[in-house]
């Protein structure tokens, strides 16, 4: 099972992140998601508050063997009463990825810390990463509601549903 696990940390420094910049491995899903943020808002994203950058178990507690055989694929560190977060990647599970489901996952993890947004359904911010062809039938749809808030009508079938993000996956 794999999970993502997103939270808000107490503020203790001037800056408290690990990761301090952007992974290069990232820059695409970076720069596909700031173009996108500018069509849809009409204004470029300020991401230099925001680090990310790749975890392993031993280093990031939330990557360990949880309840259920669960594993937590990416986190969200918004750091109380301070302009920085940090997106931590567990590396041990990055490469098992699809290409479609790392841009979903980096994405769903700037809409915690870059759009300040919660899990909703049928979203990017679902706690649901759909199968691949499914989030391309509605990828249009389902950026604008990132960006715009506006709902989206998304139509699968339960067997459809390839990952669960802050739950039990199975």
């Amino acid at each position: 099972m794999l999970l993502i696990s997103c939270g808000r940390l107490p503020f203790k420094s001037k800056d408290p992140r690990r990761i301090k910049k952007i992974d290069s491995t990232f820059q695409k899903y970076i720069n596909k998601y700031a173009y996108l943020y500018e069509i849809h808002t009409g204004n470029k994203p300020n991401l230099s508050t925001i680090g990310i950058g790749f975890m392993n178990s031993k280093q990031e507690k939330a990557f360990r063997p949880q309840k259920g055989n669960t594993t937590t694929l990416a986190r969200c560190r918004n750091f109380k009463g301070s302009k920085y977060s940090e997106i931590v990647v567990n590396v041990e599970k990055w490469e098992d990825l699809s290409e479609t489901t790392r841009k979903v996952l980096i994405f769903h993890e700037l809409g915690h810390c870059h759009l300040n947004q919660d899990h909703r359904d049928q979203s990017i911010m679902s706690t649901y990463i759909l199968e691949d062809y499914i989030f391309h039938k509605y990828e249009k749809e389902l950026y604008e509601e990132l960006f715009t808030l506006k709902p989206v009508n998304i139509y699968y079938y339960k067997d459809d549903i390839n990952l669960k993000i802050n739950d039990e996956v199975k």
